[in-house]
């Protein structure tokens, strides 16, 4: 009797790892993760994993728990774990058929911790048979953490900052000039003259002036007039008072 009892050990054993191999070749092409890199969101890091049991990959007596783990350096962040069991368990898990297999989908978050930065996740696997565990080896699924929105709390902890004059101005004066030239003896306005580059871009302005009334305000004209010294006083001053240039402007432009 004590020479056969080794024997059927073994052969319990064998029975044993046959019915569960092919749970043992956890794979990490079962699994997608989104984002494909952790990202840190606000606090915390968010994520959701889709994974897929192949046909004839559950076994039907089985129950297997799998546990999102975040690994970083000194120590890591443990998820709720999600169980599923084989269709011949009675339980209150949910079933995965061993003929044609199942998906299912985790979510879960994790607090962000600085030491996070150069975070891994991975999933661990248990899978208990007939009363008894055992583990299934690790699988990596996915690298982190780009941790963007964190940045700024380094750098109002660690910034040297520098003071300087408020460069603010609620005023912003501008200025435009036009020149009116006219000929030798001559008071009457050439259209050359009215039409030049110079006076069409003063026209811009006083229109853009009139149009966005609300932000642009004029607030001065200011006319200089010059005489060549060819001509005489008496005709210098009857072109002031034929044409008042900023009388004008006043009745065009209405301001």
């Amino acid at each position: 009797m004590l020479k056969k009892l080794p024997l059927l050990l073994v052969m319990a054993a064998v029975v044993l790892s046959s019915c569960s191999s092919k749970m043992k070749n956890m794979k990490s092409e079962y699994f997608t993760v989104s984002p494909g890199v952790l990202e840190v969101v606000g606090s915390e890091i968010p994520v959701t994993v889709d994974g897929k049991f192949p046909a004839k990959f559950f076994n039907k007596k089985s129950v297997l728990t799998i546990t999102p783990v975040l690994k970083y350096e000194g120590g890591e962040a443990i998820a709720e774990p999600v169980t599923f069991q084989g269709e011949n368990v009675r339980g209150n898990d949910r079933a995965i058929s061993y003929e044609n297999g199942g998906t299912f989908k985790m979510k879960m978050q994790y607090d962000y911790l600085p030491e996070m930065e150069d975070a891994e996740l991975y999933l661990r696997f248990v899978v208990n048979k007939g009363g008894k565990s055992y583990d299934i080896p690790e699988i990596k699924v996915a690298d982190g953490c780009i941790a963007t929105s964190q940045l700024y709390r380094q750098t109002v902890a660690t910034a040297n900052i520098a003071i300087g004059e408020d460069a603010f101005q609620r005023v912003i004066k501008q200025a435009k000039e036009a020149n009116i030239m006219f000929l030798i003896q001559q008071t009457n306005l050439r259209a050359s003259e009215l039409n030049s580059t110079e006076m069409n871009e003063l026209r811009a302005t006083l229109k853009d002036v009139a149009t966005d009334y609300e932000n642009k305000v004029l607030d001065d004209i200011q006319i200089s007039a010059y005489a060549s010294p060819d001509g005489g006083v008496m005709l210098n001053d009857g072109i002031a008072v034929v044409y008042n240039p900023k009388l004008y402007l006043r009745q065009k432009y209405r301001f």
